[in-house]
């Protein structure tokens, strides 16, 4: 027969032992419980990017995407006045780049890119590298037109909902100069650019309103 003491004492121990197992499982179901919430969490801002980051890659991509096609279209367009243009989007473009980096700088925003835009600038490319002549003129023209009116259109949406000041100056002042850019790609359209024959400077292209470096 086992002495009370002895078994009630194994009895004790084994309470202990079997509480200790407990609190220690479940201390380590909380800290994975709470790393997984952390690192959802993280996942969560990086696939959810926040409103003043989704303007600023969305800019930085148009900047450079315009940028690109224009230097390429200002030696490779036919007409003088779509070389014209195509120069004047290279120097307006610069200058918004330019701007942009300064308030993504003080917004401590770190500029990205906005992944659909960067393809079917890509894809401009290739075609108006594949074209010749007029042609190339006018996917040229069509092109700046249907992808201002884009952006423009994705800015205005955007706009209310930006935090940052500087940010938000930028675009407010950004819009007006994508439009105008739109205005003079179509009148460029309408006018002797849309036949090959030449044609004078690019209308309106002393006038961007390209906000500048530190506005």
């Amino acid at each position: 027969m086992k002495h009370p003491l002895i078994w009630g004492g194994a009895v004790a121990c084994g309470v202990l032992v079997a509480q200790g197992w407990a609190l220690q499982y479940g201390q380590k179901n909380n800290q994975t419980n709470m790393q997984q919430s952390s690192q959802s969490a993280a996942e969560g801002k990086m696939s959810h990017p926040s409103v003043d980051a989704r303007v600023a890659n969305l800019l930085n991509t148009v900047n450079q995407g315009e940028i690109d096609e224009g230097q390429l279209m200002a030696d490779h367009a036919r007409n003088q006045a779509v070389k014209d243009y195509a120069k004047m989007l290279v120097s307006d473009h610069q200058k918004a780049q330019d701007g942009l980096k300064d308030v993504s700088s003080r917004a401590n925003l770190t500029l990205g890119t906005n992944t659909a835009l960067e393809q079917d600038s890509a894809k401009l490319k290739t075609r108006l590298s594949n074209a010749q002549g007029a042609a190339a003129d006018r996917e040229f023209l069509r092109a700046e037109v249907r992808d201002h009116a884009k952006v423009v259109r994705e800015l205005r949406q955007l706009e209310p909902r930006i935090t940052d000041p500087g940010l938000k100056s930028y675009v407010s002042q950004m819009m007006p100069a994508l439009e105008a850019h739109m205005r003079q790609a179509r009148s460029l359209m309408s006018g002797a650019a849309a036949t090959g024959t030449p044609a004078g400077r690019a209308p309106g292209s002393r006038h961007s309103g390209i906000p500048p470096s530190g506005s």
